[in-house]
């Protein structure tokens, strides 16, 4: 039942553990825009969608989650369409699969490696969506538009407003020496005065260093302190100057404003940033949980959720509203019925200083 970071070819689910809970208090025990087909059964977790496009290969541009909440397989051909519907899943036909939208991406990076652009394969309309922002040139737009005439139907070009520089927010990916997966919690100030964030303990397994992506080649910051079992935080040191608010990634194009800390209670809405399952909501459903999952890595005094969380979450930012509350732990995510653990922000700035901006 804990959620456990990524690991390189890992072979068993972060979910097949299971976990005594130990409640303590306030607890209740073809087309390219084909619209999607709907079955009847039960909806697979955002977790079995992903898994899902993965194994579709080429013939699934990815999943993603749609207005409802649904989670949506995309799919190029009827035969994987029906794959789909027999888990449950919703499927939508689209115009091309991953393998394709790859060798646009990699055709990008070998061809237009310009300061101020991005891309990103966007699963719903089975295009590479093209970021430029206002310090790209006319000339290197030109080079743009160049490039994508060679897959015109494949490529959506976006002008961005403003600046796209390294952020670190949280709900952002961040990747140890050892190449855990992981999310970053919140932005804090040390006791030193320098700049830093938390994570789950849990996540720094050895590997003090962290990294945006995997394969970067300067470090975004080290692990002065942590607590495993027992509690699960990590307070990490940055050694990079980038611009870092005290805000949250809500995977929209737009950050959320952190005030401070706030207090968990039972019924409190919450929200979950993380880099695997994005954004989630749900309600608090119990705090003052105590986790014993058969690794022996008892964890007290947690607050627990029916957020939905994956693989890559851990360390993530519980919020509501302005307030951070928590830094996801782990839990449990079976066909979209869903328990998050979360470590409680006012603890961890009670036994280390920190200060949440």
């Amino acid at each position: 039942m804990m959620l456990l970071p990524i690991k390189r070819r890992q072979t068993r689910s972060a979910f097949a553990a299971v976990v005594v809970v130990v409640m303590t208090g306030g607890l209740s025990a073809a087309p390219a825009h084909a619209s999607p087909a709907r079955v009847a059964q039960g909806k697979p977790s955002p977790e079995q969608a992903l898994a899902l496009a993965e194994r579709l290969g080429n013939r699934s541009a990815g999943a993603y989650q749609d207005g409802n909440g649904d989670m949506v397989v995309t799919v190029t051909d009827q035969q994987a369409a029906r794959e789909v519907q027999q888990t449950g899943a919703i499927a939508k036909t689209v115009g091309r699969g991953a393998r394709d939208l790859k060798a646009v991406t990699d055709m990008l990076a070998r061809d237009f490696t310009i300061p101020g652009t991005a891309w990103y394969a966007d699963p719903e309309t089975a295009q590479v969506v093209v970021m430029a922002d206002s310090t790209v040139t006319d000339k290197d737009l030109s080079r743009l538009n160049d490039l994508t005439r060679r897959v015109p139907s494949a490529t959506r070009i976006r002008r961005q407003p403003g600046r796209i520089e390294d952020t670190a927010a949280s709900g952002d990916k961040i990747v140890s020496k050892s190449k855990v997966v992981c999310s970053l919690g919140f932005n804090v100030k040390l006791r030193s005065g320098e700049g830093g964030f938390l994570t789950a303990g849990h996540c720094a397994d050895g590997g003090n260093s962290y990294w945006f992506q995997d394969g970067s080649p300067l470090p975004i910051g080290g692990v002065i302190d942590k607590r495993f079992p027992g509690d699960d935080w990590a307070v990490v040191r940055y050694l990079k100057d980038i611009p870092r608010p005290g805000a949250v990634n809500l995977y929209n194009g737009t950050l959320r404003d952190i005030d401070g800390p706030g207090t968990a209670w039972k019924g409190r809405d919450v929200a979950k940033s993380g880099a695997r399952s994005f954004v989630t909501r749900g309600k608090v459903t119990g705090v003052g949980v105590t986790v014993n999952p058969n690794t022996d890595e008892t964890v007290y005094d947690l607050i627990m959720t029916d957020v939905c969380a994956v693989n890559g979450d851990s360390g993530g930012a519980l919020f509501s509203g302005s307030k951070a509350i928590g830094i996801v732990k782990g839990g449990e995510n079976t066909n979209g019925r869903c328990v998050t653990f979360a470590q409680p922000v006012n603890k961890v700035i009670e036994q280390t200083g920190v200060q949440i901006y």
